[in-house]
């Protein structure tokens, strides 16, 4: 395999690895507000990013903050990970029949 098949083949992976774990913020760290500074409103769908010290990087998830405080997914499960920054996610509503 020659180097520029390496570099290729490499970036190809990482690609999938960031669609599979999620992105890193650091990409787009203007967009992301510290939830040290600024909590979300509650019941309000944000995109919740945690460091993950295995692959060095941010994992983002869609949650919600509840009225206690407490982070939640999309199913009202509690979320037990630690959410480091947060960005407003528009999530489309659905508009079928049921």
């Amino acid at each position: 395999m020659s180097n520029a098949e390496q570099v290729a083949y490499n970036n190809m992976l990482r690609e999938i690895e960031g669609l599979s774990y999620g992105v890193d913020v650091q990409d787009d760290a203007a967009q992301w507000l510290d939830v040290k500074l600024l909590l979300p409103p509650t019941s309000r769908m944000v995109w919740a990013a945690c460091p993950n010290a295995v692959l060095c990087a941010y994992q983002t998830f869609l949650l919600y903050l509840d009225s206690d405080g407490q982070w939640r997914d999309n199913t009202g499960c509690l979320f037990a990970r630690k959410v480091a920054f947060w960005q407003y996610a528009d999530v489309p509503t659905f508009k079928g029949s049921c």
